[in-house]
């Protein structure tokens, strides 16, 4: 599942940028929503991606992180398992 859109890095390499956009945060309660969905049809498992994972909620009107968000997912009882796909940007 899709937690954002786009990066705001400039990497010379990387034209996702230019694609894409800058980054931008999905809000949490569209995200909570989607999984609570899933999870009544039978999903046990999500998978959380995004170009920047671990970048969340930053600069965005939500009051919400990576961290808040997983607290609100772990309350789903019937997903069993939250993967984070993590890519790290190395300077």
């Amino acid at each position: 599942m899709k937690i954002a859109e786009g990066c705001s890095h400039r990497c010379t390499y990387c034209t996702i940028p230019a694609i894409r956009g800058p980054y931008q945060s999905r809000s949490p309660g569209s995200i909570v929503a989607e999984v609570k969905n899933l999870a009544a049809l039978g999903v046990k498992e999500v998978n959380l991606i995004a170009q920047d994972t671990t970048r969340y909620g930053f600069k965005s009107t939500y009051a919400v992180n990576i961290t808040g968000l997983l607290k609100k997912l772990v309350r789903i009882s019937d997903i069993k398992w939250i993967r984070l796909s993590i890519a790290i940007r190395l300077r």
